[in-house]
């Protein structure tokens, strides 16, 4: 689950689900980074970056 909302990782824990957070939306990179996701990224590019190194 790619978000950039608390809720978004919330959701995403909630069903066993992997989570990216996304620190160009919404939701501020503390109250992400409090949700605890698999994985943060602070743009575009480095979200685009992480799809050619993160083996699932």
């Amino acid at each position: 689950m790619i978000g950039d909302r608390k809720h978004d990782l919330i959701g995403a824990f909630n069903c066993g689900v992997h989570s990216m957070a996304v620190g160009y939306g919404y939701g501020s990179e503390d109250k992400l980074t409090a949700c605890q996701p698999t994985h943060y990224v602070k743009t575009v590019k480095e979200l685009m970056q992480s799809f050619t190194r993160i083996v699932v």
